[in-house]
Formats: structure tokens, sequence, C-alpha cells
């Protein structure tokens, strides 16, 4: 349910979100709308951050906050500075169902808030992670979204997996641990999987394996050489291990392709391998 106007109790003065959406009855998300005018995001931002100091319980359940203004729309996590403007693709239904041009106001509404994709952040997006003594919430990126989505799909439908672009400082490493997370997650079917996560840096490795760690995740392990890895996939059922390619260089054939394989562990469990491979460009170059 969302509603308009909604007054809560604040330090100050009660805060008025412009819009909160309800699930039974918890606020989950708060939107601020602005009129498309110079500065409308930053104002919207600012409101947002204002609410957030002035009525603290109205974000104890919270997971998404939005400030919107027509041509402006961003998605925020804690500080003004992860705000993160929301640019997937409308890819021409939502124009349709709107008959005029569609705007990025429109197109993060409908692609955050239908009930299915809205639940599924909820449940599958949100992470928290433990770094320095804090605690701190993070959401996905757009293309992160949509490429753990993706990736869960194409391995549902076809079983086979594929390559994700990334640009530098997009998110590779999180996105790993929400496929990762959707994976063990009993509703898709995959039997809570081993994934391998495969890099060509000892200190990318070590980033990764600290990630899993920190945002929750058991049974990972840092594999330490070919032998070592062996040992981990034929005992380690629904675990996350980590290593480097440099680990293998003895290895005759190096594996050139992402792969899933199938095999009975020690205990006669069957075992699902799930591998990524991070930098893969750099490995083959």
């Amino acid at each position: 349910m969302a509603c308009n106007q909604v007054q809560f109790k604040g330090v100050q003065r009660p805060s008025i979100p412009d819009l909160v959406v309800f699930i039974n009855g918890i606020p989950m998300a708060v939107i601020e709308c602005k009129a498309p005018k110079e500065r409308a995001q930053s104002k919207a931002i600012d409101d947002l951050l204002y609410y957030q100091n002035n009525s603290e319980k109205l974000f104890h359940f919270n997971h998404i906050r939005v400030g919107i203004a027509r041509n402006a729309a961003a998605v925020y996590e804690a500080q003004e500075v992860h705000y993160s403007d929301y640019r997937d693709e409308d890819l021409g239904v939502l124009s349709e169902l709107l008959a005029i041009e569609s705007t990025k106001q429109d197109i993060l509404i409908w692609n955050l808030f239908p009930k299915n994709r809205f639940l599924d952040i909820l449940k599958n997006f949100v992470i928290f992670e433990k770094s320095k003594g804090k605690t701190i919430k993070k959401l996905p990126r757009y293309q992160q979204l949509r490429a753990t989505n993706r990736t869960v799909s194409k391995l549902k439908e076809k079983d086979e997996g594929g390559v994700i672009w990334h640009t530098q400082g997009s998110g590779k490493s999180i996105t790993m641990s929400y496929i990762a997370r959707k994976l063990q997650a009993e509703e898709n079917g995959f039997e809570n999987p081993t994934t391998l996560i495969l890099t060509d840096r000892i200190d990318l490795d070590s980033q990764i394996s600290d990630l899993f760690v920190n945002t929750g995740f058991q049974n990972v392990h840092k594999a330490r050489a070919a032998k070592h890895l062996q040992g981990l996939l034929n005992n380690s059922y629904g675990g996350i291990i980590t290593t480097t390619v440099q680990r293998f260089m003895e290895r005759e054939e190096p594996q050139e392709n992402t792969e899933i394989t199938r095999k009975k562990n020690s205990e006669g469990q069957i075992v699902q391998t799930i591998k990524f491979f991070n930098e893969e460009q750099k490995i083959h170059s």
C-alpha cells in the first residue's frame, strides 16, 4: 500500500514524506517527489536526510529511499554520497502503457515497485556489510539487479552460464554476492550449490572472500592450491570457495569458460558447482 502525505512524529516537527510504501503496515520505502526545477533531485535528497534525522523510527524497517523529479530519479542507501541514479532502460512497454515518452521517474517506479520486484529486492538484494566496526546497509545498483536476475534466469532455463561485462568500480564483487545469495535460496531450486569464485589477483581474492564473510555468508573458504580446492569441492556442500588462477599453473589444461558441474561428495550427496571468473579478460590475454 502506498500513502501520501502521512505525518510521522519528529524531534523538531512532524515529518511528512510525499509517499510511503507499506507492507503489512510496516513502512518499507519512502519516496520524496519534487517539481522538475533546478536542484530538484538534490532538494529531494536533502528532505530524505532530514526525515531520517528528525523521525528515526520511520526508518527502523525502511529498505528503500527514493528521490524523484520527473527527469531525475535516484535510489538512496545511507549518506548523500551513496545516492545513485537509476538508469535502467525503458524497453518500450512502459511508454506504450503511458501512451507518452517515459521519464526517468517513470522508469524507476516501473522497475522497483511492482509487487514481485519490490519483494525480490527486500529479500535478496539488501545486504548488511560489517566494516571497521560499523554495519553498512547496501542496495543494488540498477546494473547489479539486472545482471543478477538475468544470470539466475539463464541458469534455471538453459542450465548454462555466460559473461557479465562490468566497468571498473561498478560493483563486480557485490554482484557476485547477490548471485550467490539467490543460488543458495531454496525456492530457486539449485539445491544449495557450491560457488567457486576465480580471480587473477591475490588482493582481489582476499577482498572478495572478506566481502562474503562480512555480508553474512557461511562456509566461506580460500583455496590455497589445486589439491586443497579438490578437497573443498568434494566435501564442501553449499559453500563459497575463492581462489586465484595462479594457484593452478601446474594444470595441463586451464579452464576457459564458466562451468556448471554435478557430482557426488564423500557423503553420497549430489553437489552442484557454479564457477564465476572475475576479470577473465586479463587471465586469457
